[in-house]
């Protein structure tokens, strides 16, 4: 970790973060939104509690952020738009917390564990997205026609919108959905394997339902298929074994 008594930080060489670490970094005249930054071939392993106020920056596309098991990176701009990142380890969680509009990371395998959006900015996917754990929004997200594969919870107290894609409710464990007002789907598949999708409010799926070998409990809550007499829907199902 190196500033050489500028305000850039600059990550160089391979960088370890304990898990008992808990560091913000914080620029307040924002002169230079790249002040934190993995520099060129180098790798930073984040075991600890990381939160940057702007951009986590890379030097080139060998610059690479690693979330271990259990960690936590929050940034509020942009993050690494040149480098890698690797956010796939289990109960690790990725927050987006800007009050500008922010592009969620394509990570490594397209793959996040949990994912968190807060903040008053937009946030859009850039990619196909897998997200292991759990996503919770407060924020906007945009699919931008692109599909979301949620293997945990899906938490919605801001706006989603859907677009044109496709998001698959896979987790092996029962899953809930949940959404301030209700929560609309364009084309929503749930592939369980037996276990169970709860809905904690009223979801409407605009146009094609596919339900295999999984079990909905919408308890006090309704599942609408179609928006209307112009776009009634379809529904597939398989029932579980």
């Amino acid at each position: 970790l190196n500033n050489n008594n500028s305000p850039v930080i600059t990550f160089a060489g391979n960088i370890t973060i304990a898990s008992t670490a808990s560091l913000s970094f914080s620029q307040l005249d924002n002169d230079n939104p790249d002040f934190i930054r993995v520099n060129s071939n180098s790798v930073v392993t984040n075991s600890g509690s990381v939160s940057i106020n702007e951009n986590l920056a890379g030097g080139n596309s060998n610059s690479t952020w690693i979330n271990t098991a259990g960690s936590s990176l929050a940034v509020g701009g942009t993050l690494l738009s040149t480098g890698t990142l690797d956010a796939a380890a289990v109960g690790n969680t990725v927050t987006y917390n800007g009050g500008a509009a922010q592009i969620i990371k394509n990570p490594q395998n397209s793959q996040y564990y949990n994912l968190t959006l807060t903040g008053t900015g937009d946030k859009s996917l850039q990619a196909n997205t897998t997200i292991t754990g759990d996503l919770s929004f407060s924020s906007t997200l945009n699919s931008t026609g692109f599909d979301i594969n949620l293997g945990g919870n899906w938490t919605n107290t801001g706006v989603f919108t859907e677009g044109t894609q496709t998001v698959t409710l896979n987790g092996t464990s029962d899953q809930t959905v949940t959404s301030t007002i209700f929560e609309e789907f364009l084309n929503l598949v749930i592939s369980k394997n037996g276990s169970t999708v709860i809905l904690g409010s009223d979801v409407q799926v605009d146009n094609n339902l596919t339900i295999e070998n999984a079990l909905v409990n919408t308890g006090a809550n309704t599942l609408t298929l179609g928006s209307g007499i112009s776009q009634l829907g379809s529904l597939s199902r398989t029932a579980p074994a």
